[in-house]
């Protein structure tokens, strides 16, 4: 990985540790971090949702879901 992948990196990882909840407050902690002066280059290419967070959200979307929730 060159350098420049460890920002990517460093940013995803950080939302990634975050609950939705906070990810408001903590995408402006990354963009002050990365040094960037919007909060848009942050969000549209620093930070990059992973597998980890897709998991957890649609985990927290099945209880929507009366089949899902049968089983």
């Amino acid at each position: 990985m060159k350098f420049h992948g460890l920002r990517h990196s460093s940013g995803t990882l950080l939302l990634e540790d975050e609950e939705e909840a906070n990810f408001d407050s903590i995408l402006i902690v990354i963009q002050r971090r990365l040094g960037h002066a919007r909060l848009s280059t942050t969000s549209d290419t620093y930070v990059h949702v992973t597998k980890k967070v897709k998991t957890r959200i649609a985990g927290k979307l099945n209880k929507f879901n009366p089949s899902e929730s049968r089983k």
